[in-house]
């Protein structure tokens, strides 16, 4: 692990982020492509199934800005999990024109139980990072987590 640097500018800092996170999208990906429980989750619909277990009652709208897509593609991907029995849509009481979707239990147990593999998974990979450098890490995720946190709508 390379020792940080009091002279790191935002923009070297900016350049590692997009860096970790490429590398840490191909790591999730590739850990969420296995079967849990028999079923194959996307990483489209892995997304979809852990946005709704943080943000139960979301619309589709919602789900298609987290996912950074047009709704109709959204669409397909929801359509698909309501199909599997995963998600359920409901109409919203109070708006009777929105439809929230929530996760079905089987929804919700299957993220549960894909979010734990990835876990071990990961922090079986960070068991070979040294104390201090874990420990820095970890700081500068929250501090990096708090940043983010300031500036998402």
């Amino acid at each position: 692990m390379r020792k940080s640097s009091s002279r790191a500018s935002p923009e070297d800092c900016a350049d590692a982020v997009l860096d970790c996170l490429r590398l840490t999208a191909r790591f999730l990906i590739s850990s969420a492509r296995g079967s849990t429980a028999g079923y194959q989750l996307t990483p489209p619909q892995f997304r979809v199934l852990d946005y709704l277990r943080s943000n139960p009652g979301a619309s589709l709208s919602e789900v298609a800005d987290h996912l950074g897509v047009r709704q109709p593609t959204a669409s397909v991907t929801v359509f698909r999990l309501v199909r599997d029995k995963l998600v359920r849509r409901t109409t919203d009481p109070a708006e009777r024109r929105r439809i929230a979707l929530n996760l079905t239990d089987q929804g919700s147990k299957l993220i549960g139980e894909t979010r734990s593999a990835l876990r071990r998974r990961l922090s079986s990979m960070l068991t070979e990072i040294k104390p201090n450098d874990l420990a820095d890490l970890a700081a500068g995720l929250a501090v990096l987590n708090t940043a983010l946190a300031q500036h998402s709508a």
